[in-house]
Protein backbone atom coordinates (compact mmCIF):
# COMPACT_ATOMS: atom_id res chain seq x y z
CA UNK A 1 0.00 0.00 0.00
CA UNK A 2 1.75 3.17 -1.21
CA UNK A 3 0.09 5.48 1.29
CA UNK A 4 1.25 8.01 3.87
CA UNK A 5 -0.43 10.18 6.48
CA UNK A 6 1.12 13.21 4.73
CA UNK A 7 -0.59 12.63 1.37
CA UNK A 8 -2.29 15.82 0.19
CA UNK A 9 -2.97 17.51 -3.13
CA UNK A 10 0.34 18.58 -4.63
CA UNK A 11 1.47 21.19 -7.14
CA UNK A 12 2.20 19.79 -10.59
CA UNK A 13 5.28 20.46 -12.66
CA UNK A 14 6.05 19.55 -16.27
CA UNK A 15 8.69 17.07 -17.37
CA UNK A 16 11.78 18.06 -19.35
CA UNK A 17 10.90 18.68 -23.01
CA UNK A 18 14.22 19.82 -24.50
CA UNK A 19 17.94 20.00 -23.80
CA UNK A 20 18.77 22.54 -21.09
CA UNK A 21 21.72 24.74 -20.15
CA UNK A 22 21.75 26.02 -16.57
CA UNK A 23 24.19 27.27 -13.92
CA UNK A 24 23.10 24.94 -11.12
CA UNK A 25 21.37 21.58 -11.44
CA UNK A 26 19.81 20.02 -8.34
CA UNK A 27 18.96 16.32 -8.66
CA UNK A 28 16.23 15.29 -6.23
CA UNK A 29 12.97 17.03 -5.35
CA UNK A 30 12.64 16.02 -1.72
CA UNK A 31 12.95 18.36 1.24
CA UNK A 32 16.73 18.72 0.78
CA UNK A 33 16.63 19.63 -2.91
CA UNK A 34 13.66 21.98 -2.55
CA UNK A 35 15.22 23.71 0.48
CA UNK A 36 18.49 24.17 -1.41
CA UNK A 37 16.59 25.64 -4.36
CA UNK A 38 14.85 27.99 -1.91
CA UNK A 39 18.21 29.29 -0.63
CA UNK A 40 19.41 29.81 -4.22
CA UNK A 41 16.27 31.13 -5.90
CA UNK A 42 16.98 34.84 -5.37
CA UNK A 43 20.62 34.67 -6.47
CA UNK A 44 21.93 35.54 -9.92
CA UNK A 45 22.39 31.86 -10.73
CA UNK A 46 20.07 30.08 -13.14
CA UNK A 47 18.80 27.13 -11.08
CA UNK A 48 17.15 23.95 -12.35
CA UNK A 49 15.80 21.04 -10.29
CA UNK A 50 14.83 17.60 -11.61
CA UNK A 51 12.91 14.87 -9.79
CA UNK A 52 12.56 11.35 -11.17
CA UNK A 53 9.00 11.01 -9.84
CA UNK A 54 7.05 13.82 -8.16
CA UNK A 55 8.48 16.36 -5.73
CA UNK A 56 8.26 15.28 -2.12
CA UNK A 57 7.22 11.78 -3.17
CA UNK A 58 10.23 9.87 -1.80
CA UNK A 59 11.69 9.77 1.71
CA UNK A 60 10.17 13.17 2.60
CA UNK A 61 6.71 11.64 2.19
CA UNK A 62 7.48 8.70 4.47
CA UNK A 63 9.14 10.52 7.39
CA UNK A 64 7.73 11.15 10.88
CA UNK A 65 8.32 14.91 10.49
CA UNK A 66 10.25 15.71 13.70
CA UNK A 67 12.37 18.84 14.16
CA UNK A 68 14.60 17.86 17.06
CA UNK A 69 18.24 17.71 18.15
CA UNK A 70 17.53 15.00 20.75
CA UNK A 71 18.06 12.24 18.20
CA UNK A 72 18.00 8.96 20.12
CA UNK A 73 21.62 8.07 21.06
CA UNK A 74 23.17 9.60 17.92
CA UNK A 75 25.00 12.38 19.81
CA UNK A 76 26.58 9.78 22.09
CA UNK A 77 27.71 7.72 19.08
CA UNK A 78 29.20 10.81 17.43
CA UNK A 79 31.02 11.66 20.67
CA UNK A 80 32.49 8.16 20.87
CA UNK A 81 33.58 8.21 17.22
CA UNK A 82 34.78 11.83 16.87
CA UNK A 83 34.99 13.48 20.29
CA UNK A 84 32.99 16.14 22.12
CA UNK A 85 33.99 19.04 19.82
CA UNK A 86 32.45 17.43 16.73
CA UNK A 87 29.40 16.22 18.68
CA UNK A 88 28.79 19.77 19.95
CA UNK A 89 29.10 21.12 16.43
CA UNK A 90 26.62 18.55 15.12
CA UNK A 91 24.18 19.40 17.92
CA UNK A 92 24.51 23.13 17.25
CA UNK A 93 23.90 22.63 13.52
CA UNK A 94 20.67 20.76 14.34
CA UNK A 95 19.53 23.58 16.62
CA UNK A 96 20.36 26.19 13.95
CA UNK A 97 18.39 24.16 11.40
CA UNK A 98 15.29 24.14 13.62
CA UNK A 99 15.60 27.91 14.01
CA UNK A 100 16.06 28.36 10.25
CA UNK A 101 13.03 26.21 9.37
CA UNK A 102 10.81 28.05 11.83
CA UNK A 103 11.95 31.38 10.37
CA UNK A 104 11.19 30.18 6.83
CA UNK A 105 7.74 29.07 7.96
CA UNK A 106 6.98 32.36 9.74
CA UNK A 107 8.48 34.67 7.10
CA UNK A 108 6.49 32.99 4.33
CA UNK A 109 3.34 32.33 6.36
CA UNK A 110 3.52 28.61 5.56
CA UNK A 111 0.63 26.60 6.98
CA UNK A 112 2.26 23.26 7.80
CA UNK A 113 0.90 22.27 11.21
CA UNK A 114 4.00 23.48 13.04
CA UNK A 115 3.67 22.63 16.74
CA UNK A 116 6.06 22.90 19.64
CA UNK A 117 6.54 19.35 20.87
CA UNK A 118 8.74 18.10 23.75
CA UNK A 119 11.28 15.54 22.51
CA UNK A 120 11.79 12.54 24.77
CA UNK A 121 14.44 9.82 24.69
CA UNK A 122 13.77 6.77 26.84
CA UNK A 123 15.31 3.40 27.67
CA UNK A 124 14.87 0.11 29.52
CA UNK A 125 18.65 -0.11 30.01
CA UNK A 126 19.62 1.92 33.13
CA UNK A 127 23.38 1.54 32.60
CA UNK A 128 23.33 2.78 29.00
CA UNK A 129 20.81 5.48 29.86
CA UNK A 130 23.18 6.82 32.54
CA UNK A 131 25.89 7.20 29.88
CA UNK A 132 23.49 9.08 27.63
CA UNK A 133 22.57 11.54 30.41
CA UNK A 134 26.22 12.18 31.17
CA UNK A 135 26.90 12.83 27.49
CA UNK A 136 24.00 15.28 27.21
CA UNK A 137 25.45 17.28 30.09
CA UNK A 138 28.86 17.31 28.39
CA UNK A 139 27.15 18.72 25.31
CA UNK A 140 25.53 21.50 27.36
CA UNK A 141 21.99 20.25 26.77
CA UNK A 142 19.65 21.36 29.55
CA UNK A 143 17.28 18.43 29.74
CA UNK A 144 14.43 17.57 32.11
CA UNK A 145 13.86 14.23 33.80
CA UNK A 146 10.86 11.89 33.68
CA UNK A 147 8.23 13.20 31.30
CA UNK A 148 4.88 12.03 32.72
CA UNK A 149 3.71 10.49 29.43
CA UNK A 150 6.52 7.88 29.38
CA UNK A 151 6.92 5.13 32.00
CA UNK A 152 10.53 4.12 31.20
CA UNK A 153 13.64 6.07 32.22
CA UNK A 154 13.57 9.23 30.13
CA UNK A 155 14.87 12.74 29.59
CA UNK A 156 13.30 15.46 27.47
CA UNK A 157 13.74 18.97 26.09
CA UNK A 158 10.98 21.43 25.24
CA UNK A 159 12.50 23.55 22.46
CA UNK A 160 11.68 21.13 19.63
CA UNK A 161 8.87 20.86 17.09
CA UNK A 162 6.88 18.69 14.70
CA UNK A 163 5.32 19.69 11.38
CA UNK A 164 3.68 18.44 8.17
CA UNK A 165 6.67 17.83 5.87
CA UNK A 166 4.80 17.81 2.56
CA UNK A 167 2.88 21.00 3.27
CA UNK A 168 6.28 22.57 3.94
CA UNK A 169 7.91 21.15 0.79
CA UNK A 170 4.99 22.03 -1.49
CA UNK A 171 4.83 25.56 -0.07
CA UNK A 172 8.54 26.09 -0.76
CA UNK A 173 8.08 24.76 -4.29
CA UNK A 174 5.28 27.28 -4.91
CA UNK A 175 7.44 30.11 -3.52
CA UNK A 176 10.38 29.37 -5.86
CA UNK A 177 8.58 28.17 -9.00
CA UNK A 178 8.93 31.51 -10.84
CA UNK A 179 12.70 31.62 -10.25
CA UNK A 180 13.66 27.92 -10.41
CA UNK A 181 12.85 25.56 -13.26
CA UNK A 182 11.37 22.43 -11.67
CA UNK A 183 10.89 19.29 -13.75
CA UNK A 184 9.13 16.16 -12.52
CA UNK A 185 9.28 12.65 -14.03
CA UNK A 186 12.79 13.52 -15.26
CA UNK A 187 15.36 10.92 -14.25
CA UNK A 188 19.14 11.30 -14.31
CA UNK A 189 20.80 8.45 -16.19
CA UNK A 190 24.49 9.39 -16.34
CA UNK A 191 27.01 12.18 -15.68
CA UNK A 192 29.86 13.26 -17.96
CA UNK A 193 32.34 16.10 -17.47
CA UNK A 194 33.86 18.37 -20.10
CA UNK A 195 34.20 22.03 -19.17
CA UNK A 196 30.79 21.67 -17.53
CA UNK A 197 28.79 18.67 -16.36
CA UNK A 198 26.62 16.99 -18.98
CA UNK A 199 23.77 15.10 -17.33
CA UNK A 200 21.85 12.67 -19.50
CA UNK A 201 18.25 12.19 -18.43
CA UNK A 202 15.50 9.95 -19.74
CA UNK A 203 14.27 12.98 -21.71
CA UNK A 204 17.41 14.69 -22.97
CA UNK A 205 20.57 16.42 -21.75
CA UNK A 206 21.23 19.11 -19.13
CA UNK A 207 24.49 21.10 -19.07
CA UNK A 208 25.45 22.78 -15.80
CA UNK A 209 28.40 24.36 -14.00
CA UNK A 210 27.38 23.09 -10.53
CA UNK A 211 25.78 19.69 -9.99
CA UNK A 212 24.21 18.80 -6.62
CA UNK A 213 22.93 15.31 -5.86
CA UNK A 214 20.14 15.41 -3.26
CA UNK A 215 18.54 12.14 -4.29
CA UNK A 216 19.13 10.17 -1.07
CA UNK A 217 21.36 7.51 -2.66
CA UNK A 218 23.82 8.59 -5.39
CA UNK A 219 23.77 6.41 -8.52
CA UNK A 220 27.52 5.94 -8.84
CA UNK A 221 29.86 3.51 -7.11
CA UNK A 222 33.13 5.29 -7.90
CA UNK A 223 34.87 7.53 -6.96
CA UNK A 224 33.16 7.77 -3.58
CA UNK A 225 32.58 4.04 -2.85
CA UNK A 226 29.19 4.99 -1.46
CA UNK A 227 27.83 1.42 -0.94
CA UNK A 228 30.79 0.66 1.34
CA UNK A 229 30.62 3.88 3.38
CA UNK A 230 26.89 3.61 4.06
CA UNK A 231 24.10 1.11 4.46
CA UNK A 232 20.36 1.42 4.06
CA UNK A 233 17.95 0.89 6.90
CA UNK A 234 14.27 0.14 6.39
CA UNK A 235 11.65 0.98 9.01
CA UNK A 236 7.91 0.40 9.27
CA UNK A 237 5.59 3.20 10.36
CA UNK A 238 2.14 2.28 11.63
CA UNK A 239 -0.71 4.77 11.88
CA UNK A 240 -3.20 4.52 14.75
CA UNK A 241 -6.25 6.49 15.79
CA UNK A 242 -5.33 8.25 19.04
CA UNK A 243 -5.66 11.55 20.84
CA UNK A 244 -2.82 14.03 20.35
CA UNK A 245 -0.67 13.73 23.47
CA UNK A 246 1.57 16.66 22.41
CA UNK A 247 4.99 15.01 22.57
CA UNK A 248 7.39 13.03 20.40
CA UNK A 249 9.66 10.25 21.65
CA UNK A 250 12.28 7.72 20.60
CA UNK A 251 14.12 5.05 22.57
CA UNK A 252 17.85 4.31 22.68
CA UNK A 253 17.51 0.53 22.90
CA UNK A 254 18.40 -2.05 20.26
CA UNK A 255 14.92 -2.27 18.75
CA UNK A 256 13.90 1.26 17.77
CA UNK A 257 10.55 2.69 18.79
CA UNK A 258 9.68 6.21 17.65
CA UNK A 259 6.43 8.03 18.38
CA UNK A 260 4.79 11.28 17.35
CA UNK A 261 1.24 12.56 17.02
CA UNK A 262 -0.49 14.36 14.18
CA UNK A 263 -3.98 15.71 14.82
CA UNK A 264 -5.96 12.68 16.06
CA UNK A 265 -3.46 10.05 14.94
CA UNK A 266 -0.32 8.44 16.33
CA UNK A 267 2.67 7.56 14.15
CA UNK A 268 4.52 4.55 15.55
CA UNK A 269 7.85 3.68 13.91
CA UNK A 270 9.41 0.32 14.65
CA UNK A 271 11.14 -2.71 13.15
CA UNK A 272 14.20 -0.82 11.85
CA UNK A 273 16.23 -3.42 9.96
CA UNK A 274 18.65 -4.17 7.15
CA UNK A 275 17.09 -4.49 3.71
CA UNK A 276 17.51 -8.26 3.54
CA UNK A 277 15.56 -8.79 6.76
CA UNK A 278 11.82 -9.43 6.68
CA UNK A 279 9.25 -7.27 8.44
CA UNK A 280 7.89 -8.63 11.72
CA UNK A 281 4.99 -6.24 12.26
CA UNK A 282 1.70 -7.22 13.86
CA UNK A 283 -1.09 -5.20 12.22
CA UNK A 284 -3.29 -4.99 15.37
CA UNK A 285 -5.75 -2.09 15.14
CA UNK A 286 -3.67 0.13 12.87
CA UNK A 287 -5.31 2.25 10.20
CA UNK A 288 -2.51 1.37 7.75
CA UNK A 289 1.27 1.28 7.54
CA UNK A 290 4.11 2.27 5.21
CA UNK A 291 7.86 1.78 4.96
CA UNK A 292 10.75 4.22 4.77
CA UNK A 293 14.41 3.96 3.78
CA UNK A 294 17.22 5.85 5.49
CA UNK A 295 20.89 6.12 4.50
CA UNK A 296 23.10 5.36 7.50
CA UNK A 297 26.76 6.40 7.49
CA UNK A 298 29.51 4.34 9.05
CA UNK A 299 30.72 7.19 11.32
CA UNK A 300 27.28 8.67 12.20
CA UNK A 301 27.86 12.03 10.47
CA UNK A 302 26.07 13.10 7.26
CA UNK A 303 27.84 13.48 3.92
CA UNK A 304 27.50 17.11 2.84
CA UNK A 305 29.74 18.92 0.38
CA UNK A 306 32.02 18.37 -2.60
CA UNK A 307 33.24 15.03 -3.90
CA UNK A 308 34.78 16.65 -7.01
CA UNK A 309 35.11 20.31 -8.02
CA UNK A 310 31.57 21.71 -8.41
CA UNK A 311 30.02 18.27 -7.73
CA UNK A 312 28.17 18.08 -4.39
CA UNK A 313 26.20 15.47 -2.46
CA UNK A 314 23.82 15.76 0.46
CA UNK A 315 22.87 12.45 2.02
CA UNK A 316 23.56 10.05 4.89
CA UNK A 317 21.25 11.74 7.39
CA UNK A 318 21.01 8.68 9.69
CA UNK A 319 17.17 8.90 9.92
CA UNK A 320 17.23 12.62 10.86
CA UNK A 321 16.52 14.19 7.48
CA UNK A 322 14.15 16.95 8.54
CA UNK A 323 16.87 18.96 10.26
CA UNK A 324 19.83 17.71 8.24
CA UNK A 325 18.09 18.67 4.99
CA UNK A 326 18.33 22.29 6.11
CA UNK A 327 21.91 21.84 7.36
CA UNK A 328 22.90 20.47 3.94
CA UNK A 329 21.03 23.12 1.96
CA UNK A 330 22.58 25.91 4.01
CA UNK A 331 26.13 24.54 3.76
CA UNK A 332 26.06 23.84 0.02
CA UNK A 333 24.34 27.10 -0.90
CA UNK A 334 26.99 29.02 1.08
CA UNK A 335 29.77 27.03 -0.57
CA UNK A 336 28.44 28.08 -3.98
CA UNK A 337 27.50 31.69 -3.16
CA UNK A 338 30.35 32.66 -0.82
CA UNK A 339 32.88 29.89 -1.40
CA UNK A 340 32.57 28.95 2.28
CA UNK A 341 34.11 25.60 3.20
CA UNK A 342 32.51 23.40 5.85
CA UNK A 343 34.88 20.65 6.97
CA UNK A 344 32.97 18.70 9.60
CA UNK A 345 30.51 16.95 7.30
CA UNK A 346 32.57 16.89 4.11
CA UNK A 347 32.30 13.55 2.27
CA UNK A 348 36.06 12.96 2.27
CA UNK A 349 37.09 12.96 5.93
CA UNK A 350 39.46 10.99 8.10
CA UNK A 351 38.34 7.49 8.97
CA UNK A 352 37.78 7.00 12.68
CA UNK A 353 38.30 3.61 14.30
CA UNK A 354 34.51 3.35 14.55
CA UNK A 355 34.04 3.91 10.82
CA UNK A 356 36.78 1.38 9.94
CA UNK A 357 35.09 -1.27 12.08
CA UNK A 358 31.65 -0.44 10.65
CA UNK A 359 32.92 -0.35 7.05
CA UNK A 360 34.38 -3.84 7.55
CA UNK A 361 31.01 -5.04 8.87
CA UNK A 362 29.25 -3.37 5.96
CA UNK A 363 31.47 -5.05 3.36
CA UNK A 364 30.60 -8.40 4.93
CA UNK A 365 26.90 -7.43 4.93
CA UNK A 366 26.98 -6.41 1.24
CA UNK A 367 28.58 -9.70 0.24
CA UNK A 368 26.15 -11.66 2.39
CA UNK A 369 23.11 -9.77 1.04
CA UNK A 370 24.22 -10.39 -2.55
CA UNK A 371 24.77 -14.13 -1.96
CA UNK A 372 21.51 -14.42 -0.03
CA UNK A 373 19.61 -12.74 -2.88
CA UNK A 374 20.97 -15.39 -5.25
CA UNK A 375 20.13 -18.25 -2.87
CA UNK A 376 16.59 -16.94 -2.37
CA UNK A 377 16.07 -16.80 -6.14
CA UNK A 378 17.44 -20.26 -6.89
CA UNK A 379 14.99 -22.06 -9.17
CA UNK A 380 12.74 -18.99 -9.37
CA UNK A 381 12.30 -16.46 -12.16
CA UNK A 382 13.14 -13.22 -10.33
CA UNK A 383 14.41 -10.00 -11.97
CA UNK A 384 17.92 -8.59 -11.44
CA UNK A 385 18.67 -5.07 -10.18
CA UNK A 386 20.62 -3.13 -12.86
CA UNK A 387 22.63 -1.27 -10.19
CA UNK A 388 24.92 -4.01 -8.81
CA UNK A 389 23.03 -7.11 -9.99
CA UNK A 390 21.43 -8.28 -6.77
CA UNK A 391 18.32 -10.38 -7.28
CA UNK A 392 15.16 -8.43 -6.48
CA UNK A 393 12.55 -9.41 -3.90
CA UNK A 394 8.81 -8.87 -4.21
CA UNK A 395 7.23 -6.46 -1.70
CA UNK A 396 3.71 -7.75 -1.18
CA UNK A 397 2.62 -4.65 0.74
CA UNK A 398 3.37 -2.26 -2.15
CA UNK A 399 3.31 -4.83 -4.99
CA UNK A 400 6.79 -3.72 -6.08
CA UNK A 401 10.21 -5.23 -6.75
CA UNK A 402 12.91 -4.14 -4.28
CA UNK A 403 16.68 -4.61 -4.07
CA UNK A 404 17.77 -6.23 -0.77
CA UNK A 405 21.29 -4.82 -1.21
CA UNK A 406 20.95 -1.09 -1.96
CA UNK A 407 17.24 -0.30 -1.97
CA UNK A 408 16.34 0.33 -5.62
CA UNK A 409 12.61 -0.04 -6.13
CA UNK A 410 10.60 -0.88 -9.26
CA UNK A 411 6.95 -1.27 -10.23
CA UNK A 412 5.66 -4.78 -10.86
CA UNK A 413 6.24 -4.29 -14.61
CA UNK A 414 9.83 -3.06 -14.14
CA UNK A 415 9.60 0.75 -14.21
CA UNK A 416 11.98 2.44 -11.78
CA UNK A 417 10.49 4.11 -8.69
CA UNK A 418 13.67 4.98 -6.77
CA UNK A 419 17.44 4.54 -7.13
CA UNK A 420 20.34 4.14 -6.84
CA UNK A 421 19.62 2.27 -10.05
CA UNK A 422 19.17 4.62 -13.00
CA UNK A 423 17.89 1.87 -15.29
CA UNK A 424 14.63 -0.04 -15.47
CA UNK A 425 14.40 -3.81 -15.15
CA UNK A 426 15.09 -5.60 -18.38
CA UNK A 427 12.02 -7.50 -19.49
Amino acid sequence: MDKSVWDIRKPKFAKQTQDIKTDILIVGGGITGITLAYYLHKTDYKVTLIEQNQIGHGVSRKTTGKLTYLQSDLLYKITKAHGLKIAREYKEEQQKAIFEIINIIKNNNIQCNLEQSPSIIFSNNPKYFSKIKKNLKQLNINYHLNHPQIKQNNVYVNDTFVFHPLKYVYSLANIIKNDVKIYENTRMLSINKNNNFIVRTNLGFIECQYLILCNNYPPFIFPFLFPIKTHLEKSTIQLFKDENKKYNAINIDKHTISIRFHQDKKLYLTNSRNLNQKSEIDANDQLYQWENYDVMTMDYLPFIGTIKPNLFIATGFNTWGMTNSNVAAKIISQQIINNEIKNTFKPYRKLSLTSIINITKNIIYNITAFIQSKINSFGKAKPICPHMYCTLEHNKLDNTWECPCHGSKFTKDGRIIKGPSTKEIKK
